[in-house]
C-alpha cells in the first residue's frame, strides 16, 4: 500500500530519538512537514542513530523534506499546545499526532519501585499522551479537519513484563486511553490509533540488548528471527496515517516480531 501522506502537517513528540526519530524521518520522507517535539534536540547517546552528529530537524530537511525544532515536555499541555501552534503558523496546518515521548525506568520488583519512579511514569508515558490527544482534538474540531492521532504504547501495554509495574501500567493505559478516545472521535472522523512496539533497539534498550543473557531473553521471547528496529515502529504509522487506512481506528497495531501473540 502507498503511504500518500505528502503534505500531512505531522507533530511527533520525542522526536530527537530513537522510535521517534524514526517516526519523523520517515513522515519527512513521504513528504510530511514535521514538528520535531522533544525535551532536548541532539540525539542522546547510547542510541543507534545515523547520522548522530544531526539533529532530527536536520536531517529530514538534508534530505529534501520540511522540518523545525520545538522544545516540548510532554507533561507541560501549553508545551504541546504551543507545538501544535508551530505546526500550523510554520506550515499551514495540522492533520498528524504522534505521541511518542516515554521513558523506562529500572527493572526492578514492584516493591523496589520507588513512588517517585511510578509518578513520573505514568507523568510522561501516559498523561503526556492524554495531553496529546486533548489538545490534538481541540485544534482538529477547530479546524474542522480529519484528524489523526497515533499513540505509541507498548508490547508491556498487552501483557505482563516482569519487573516493569510502572512502564506495563503506564502503556496499559495507553492501549486503553487509546480505544475510548477512538470511540470518542469517530463521528467527527479523526482516527485514533496504537503502535504496541515489541523489543526495539534505542537508547531506552541499549544495556539490554548489550547484555549477552538478557538479549537471548529477549530473542528466545521474539518469534520472528531479529529483535526490532525504530524503522519497524516507522514502518507502522506512516501505514495508520496514510489515508487508505481511514477505517482503521481504535486499533492496536503490534509492531512486535510476534512478541504478544504467544
Amino acid at each position: 500500500m502507498p503511504r500518500d501522506i505528502s503534505g500531512k502537517v505531522t507533530v511527533v513528540t520525542g522526536a530527537s530519538s530513537g522510535n521517534g526519530r524514526a517516526i519523523a524521518k520517515a513522515f519527512g520522507e513521504e513528504g510530511a512537514p514535521v514538528v520535531v517535539a522533544d525535551v532536548v534536540e541532539d540525539p542522546r547517546e547510547g542510541g543507534y542513530e545515523d547520522e548522530s552528529g544531526m539533529t532530527t530537524a536536520e536531517v529530514i530537511r538534508e534530505r529534501g523534506g520540511e522540518a523545525t525544532f520545538v522544545e516540548c515536555d510532554v507533561t507541560d499541555r501549553d508545551q504541546i499546545r504551543a507545538a501544535i501552534e508551530t505546526a500550523v503558523d510554520e506550515f499551514g496546518s495540522f492533520d498528524v499526532m504522534v505521541n511518542n515521548a516515554g521513558i523506562f525506568t529500572r527493572l526492578v520488583p514492584t516493591w523496589e519501585t520507588t513512588q517517585d519512579e511510578w509518578n513520573k511514569t505514568i507523568a510522561v508515558n501516559l498523561t503526556g499522551v492524554w495531553n496529546g490527544c486533548k489538545e490534538s482534538i481541540d485544534q482538529f474540531l477547530e479546524d474542522e479537519t480529519q484528524g489523526n492521532i497515533i499513540n505509541i504504547a507498548s508490547g508491556g501495554g498487552i501483557v505482563g513484563l516482569i519487573n516493569e509495574p510502572a512502564y506495563t501500567a503506564s502503556k496499559g493505559g495507553v492501549v486503553q486511553l487509546t480505544k475510548t478516545v477512538a470511540l470518542d472521535c469517530a463521528d467527527h472522523k479523526i482516527n485514533v490509533n496504537a503502535v504496541a512496539p515489541g523489543w526495539i533497539s534505542t537508547s531506552m534498550t541499549r544495556e539490554y540488548f548489550e547484555d549477552e543473557g538478557i538479549r537471548e531473553d529477549l530473542e528466545q521471547s521474539t518469534p520472528w528471527p531479529r529483535l526490532g528496529r525504530p524503522e519497524d515502529v516507522a514502518n507502522a504509522c506512516t501505514f495508520l496515517a496514510a489515508p487508505d487506512s481511514e477505517f482503521i481506528t481504535g486499533s492496536v497495531l503490534a509492531a512486535d516480531g510476534g512478541f504478544t501473540a504467544r
